[in-house]
């Protein structure tokens, strides 16, 4: 993936994945080791906030609409989107982090549910940033199966001029 082609082929997307999950486990790991100086409380509202917020609105309104039209994709308003991908960006949780160490009087460690909560969702669930006219649930989009399979098949065998050029360079 890159500026030019935004999208992921499987293997690099469980690339992604795993580096995530090396990220979601040495969080785990520093947050445990420094279990003494974390408000646990405060850890465990930080992480579910940015679902409460983000997520299970959406999740109610994608049910209700689904339950209603099982045979459609079921699109949301952007809405949840937005809210979606606002609280579930590195940048508001360094914000909002940055707000509640100004007013603690400094960092504290159970500001480590943030991240840690972003990169669980990133490696376990696979989940990143939430797109316009896209299901809010992961449903395979129509017009990206197509895409997908025609990439698929150019990839298993180049085009000619491209099995040409590989002899001439031998």
């Amino acid at each position: 993936m890159d500026i030019a082609n935004r999208f992921h082929t499987p293997v690099t997307h469980a690339l992604e994945r795993v580096d995530y999950l090396l990220i979601s486990l040495g969080l785990a790991g520093y947050t445990l080791a420094k279990a003494s100086e974390v408000n646990w409380v405060a850890f465990w509202l930080l992480f579910w906030v940015i679902d409460v917020v983000g997520t299970f609105p959406a999740l109610v309104a994608y049910y209700r609409r689904h339950r209603a039209r099982p045979e459609r994709p079921t699109l949301l308003p952007r809405g949840y989107h937005v809210a979606y991908n606002t609280a579930h960006s590195l940048a508001t949780g360094a914000v909002v982090c940055a707000l509640l160490a100004a007013l603690h009087g400094g960092p504290e460690m159970y500001m480590t549910a943030v991240p840690l909560h972003l990169a669980l969702d990133r490696s376990i669930f696979g989940n990143a940033y939430k797109p316009f006219g896209v299901s809010f649930q992961p449903d395979s989009n129509a017009r990206f199966r197509v895409f997908e399979e025609g990439f698929r098949r150019e990839v298993a065998a180049p085009p000619a001029e491209e099995r040409i050029d590989e002899r001439v360079t031998r």
